[in-house]
């Protein structure tokens, strides 16, 4: 082993043969924690992305729905949809970024 080892070649001494070097990740005892943290801030991302997601749509049809209201007609709805008519999805600023 060479003048310059990893800590697990110091660990083992001279079991092995001089020249043979081992390669890896080193365990840094947290390892597991860690990795279960990064997968956990992944999925809050994805989770915090859906919500201001759908907070946004709610606002666009609020505002929509404010700005193009003709007014009440009594004793009925204001518009109606005929039937297979779908109205296309909000785009909003985070659809537009991913």
């Amino acid at each position: 082993m060479g003048v310059a080892g990893s800590k697990l070649e110091k660990a083992l001494g001279e079991q092995f043969p001089e020249g043979e070097r081992y390669f890896g990740f080193e365990n840094f005892g947290n390892t597991c924690y860690c990795n279960s943290v990064l997968q956990d801030a992944h999925e809050f991302l994805n989770y915090l992305l859906n919500e201001l997601d759908d907070i946004l749509e709610k606002e666009a049809k609020m505002d929509n729905e404010i700005s193009s209201s003709p007014g009440k007609i009594s004793n009925g709805p204001k518009l109606l949809r005929a039937n297979g008519v779908h109205k296309e999805p909000t785009v909003t600023w985070v659809h537009k970024i991913f």
